[in-house]
Parts: C-alpha cells; sequence; structure tokens
C-alpha cells in the first residue's frame, strides 16, 4: 500500500463524516423510507397490473404506510425496473424491503470500487467518500447509485476490447434514461459500432421485458408520467439548463438553444478523445439537456470524469474542471439554493465546453491502455 493510501481513505471519512452531520436531521427519514423508495416499492407491488403508472397508487401506500402524501414520489421508471424490484416485496413488509435495497445500494458502491482498474482504485475509494451527491442519494432512497458500476463496467469493458459486453452495460443503465440521453452521440461519434450494437440488445431485450410488466402499452404511460410536472419541484437547484435558464424570459428557447450546442459538445469530445471522455462528456452533456435532475443525480458524472482525471495523457484543463466536480463544493452549493446554485449550473456547461475544446485542441489520441482492476 502507498503512503498516501492511508491520507485518501482519511479525506474522504473525514468528509463523509461532515456530510452524517450537515443531514444528520433527516436520518430518521432515511432509516424509516420515508423518501423516493416509496415510489420504487410502489412500482415492484404494481408490477405486471394496470396501476404501475397510476399516481394514486403511489398515494395510498405513501397515506398508509407514513400517514403523508409527496405528490411528487411516484413511480417515474422504465416499466422493467419494476419488475427486477419485485422480489423486495415478497420480503414480509416495507421495512424489511428498504434495507434489502439500503443493502443492494451499499454492494452497488462497493462494485463501483472493486470494477476501478487497480492502479487507479484509492482514488476511486476518496472520491466515493467525498461524493455528497452519493451521500444525498443515499439519504432520500434514490437509485443513482445503480449506475455507478454499470458505467464502471462498461469503461472496463471497452478498455479490455469487449465493445458488445460496454453496450449491454450501458443498456442497463436505462432504470433512469434521462441520465444518459446523449450517450449514444459519443458513440456515434466515436464509431463504437459494436458498442452500440450491445446498447441495442440490451434495449431491446430490457423493451420486451417493459411490456410484461406494464403491458404493450406501457411506454406511452411512462412518458405521460414522465411528462408530469408534479416530478419537478424547484426547477431552481436542478443541475442543469432548464435550473439555469429558471425564471429568465424566453427560458425554454434559451434551454433549447443551449441543448443543440450541448450535443455538439459531445460529439465533439467524443470525436478525437478516448472511449473515457467521450462517456465523460455525454454523462454531463445528459445531465445538461435533461429536464429532471437533482443533486444527488450529480454521482451520475463520477465514473466518466474520474476516469478523464487518471487519464495519463489527458487534457489538464478537462482534469482540473474534472476535480472540481468529484469533490463536494459545487454540489453543496445546489442544496443551497439561490443565488449559490448558479456557481455549478454555471460551471457544468462550462466543463463540457472545456472538455469539447481540449480534447480538439489535442487532435486524435491513442485510445489509454488502462490496467484492469484484476492486474497487479
Amino acid at each position: 500500500m502507498k503512503y498516501d493510501n492511508p491520507i485518501r481513505v482519511f479525506l474522504g471519512l473525514l468528509c463523509a463524516a461532515g456530510f452524517t452531520a450537515l443531514m444528520w436531521s433527516q436520518m430518521d427519514r432515511a432509516l424509516s423510507g420515508a423518501n423516493d423508495f416509496m415510489q420504487l416499492y410502489v412500482g415492484a407491488v404494481e408490477a405486471g397490473g394496470p396501476a404501475l403508472y397510476d399516481p394514486e397508487a403511489s398515494y395510498r401506500f405513501q397515506q398508509e404506510e407514513f400517514d403523508a402524501v409527496a405528490e411528487a414520489i411516484i413511480y417515474v421508471r422504465p416499466a422493467y425496473y419494476a419488475l427486477l424490484l419485485k422480489p423486495l416485496t415478497w420480503l414480509g413488509s416495507y421495512a424489511n424491503a428498504h434495507a434489502a435495497y439500503t443493502v443492494l445500494r451499499l454492494l452497488a458502491i462497493v462494485g463501483f470500487v472493486l470494477l476501478w482498474p487497480k492502479q487507479g482504485r484509492w482514488d476511486a475509494v476518496m472520491f466515493t467518500l467525498m461524493s455528497l451527491p452519493l451521500f444525498v442519494g443515499l439519504m432520500n432512497g434514490q437509485d443513482t447509485v445503480f449506475l455507478l458500476p454499470l458505467i464502471a463496467w462498461a469503461l472496463r469493458s471497452a478498455e479490455q476490447g469487449k465493445d458488445f459486453q460496454a453496450g449491454l452495460a450501458l443498456s442497463l443503465c436505462a432504470i433512469k434514461p434521462h441520465l444518459l440521453i446523449l450517450v449514444p452521440v459519443a458513440l456515434l461519434a466515436q464509431r463504437r459500432w459494436g458498442v452500440l450494437k450491445g446498447g441495442l440488445a440490451g434495449g431491446v431485450a430490457l423493451f420486451a421485458l417493459s411490456c410484461i410488466a406494464g403491458g404493450f402499452g406501457w411506454l406511452g404511460s411512462f412518458l405521460a408520467v414522465v411528462g408530469n410536472d408534479v416530478i419537478n419541484p424547484d426547477l431552481q437547484v436542478m443541475p442543469n439548463l432548464a435550473g439555469l435558464f429558471d425564471g429568465v424570459p424566453h427560458a425554454e428557447l434559451w434551454a433549447g438553444v443551449g441543448a443543440v450546442a450541448a450535443v455538439a459538445a459531445v460529439a465533439a469530445t467524443a470525436r478525437y478523445g478516448s472511449f473515457a471522455a467521450g462517456i465523460a462528456a455525454a454523462t454531463v452533456g445528459s445531465l445538461l439537456v435533461t429536464g429532471h435532475a437533482y443533486v444527488s443525480d450529480v454521482v451520475v458524472l463520477l465514473p466518466g470524469l474520474l476516469a478523464v482525471a487518471q487519464e495519463p495523457s489527458g487534457p489538464p484543463a478537462g482534469k482540473f474542471f474534472a476535480f472540481v466536480w468529484l469533490g463536494p463544493i459545487l454540489p453543496l452549493l445546489l442544496l443551497i439554493g439561490r443565488p449559490a446554485s448558479y456557481a455549478p449550473q454555471v460551471i457544468l456547461p462550462l466543463t463540457l465546453l472545456t472538455l469539447a475544446l481540449a480534447v480538439n485542441r489535442r487532435g486524435p489520441a491513442a485510445e489509454p491502455q488502462l490496467t484492469p482492476a484484476g492486474s497487479q
């Protein structure tokens, strides 16, 4: 073990302790499961039936279980995911299901670290512990953490030349499709046909599974509930273009222009950058253009930006912005709200622009050969 490894762990644990103190008042809610897990549990209960996307099913459960209703907490995931969560409903009670769900999320974090290349694993440990979005997500019962091992698996597979497998891993990220909506743009720009084939194969299988869970009309019901404004309270704290332009005249027009620019920047970064740089740009761009994202969703940036920061030949400017987002300061400013939240909302598009400019200035580069996670 290198002498600086304990220091990295100490810094991470120090941040984790600070996060715990910061959110201690929410601990009872986190432990009881009176949070976002309610919508996932209701979805699992209703999987295979007609009420999967019925908000009233969620409201009835909340009233019965906690004697309170949060209108924004309704099932807003693809139908197949509800079917995968179905076994949690067989554990006898909501409390047991929540406990099992918590264990699964902690295992996802462990899986992410173990899948990371060995020579960079201590950085993965440190930045995982320093991730305020990860901590907020765990406290609020959210499931973005499941994307971490999947993206790490995709990065590792691509580095090993297993493009089809990388695509399958990315397809499983469809539990929150809006957070990786621009990944196909990056893959097309890089002409990663094998990854695209794997993603398509996985997507077809998941669509078929969704038809089993939600019927053949599940997609229309899913899109309808995703378009329900009730799930988007407090735009001003969203880390995206919708949050940045909230309250600005012609906000939708500006957000649309920004979205077009984000797509172009993702394609430009992926064209000359490594696979990891393409994924990093795609996650940043996806976060920008989505209409629904909060501080806990910022954790989706962790794998791609960490990979960019660890690339030996990566652009210094890209590394700088990667480290900026891997720390807790910008997510904390989002939690504080206006005017502090303007800072991360402005820095996020600057991060994407910097990646695009830095990679294109450097020109085509060879794909970095990172040490596989299991090697010495």
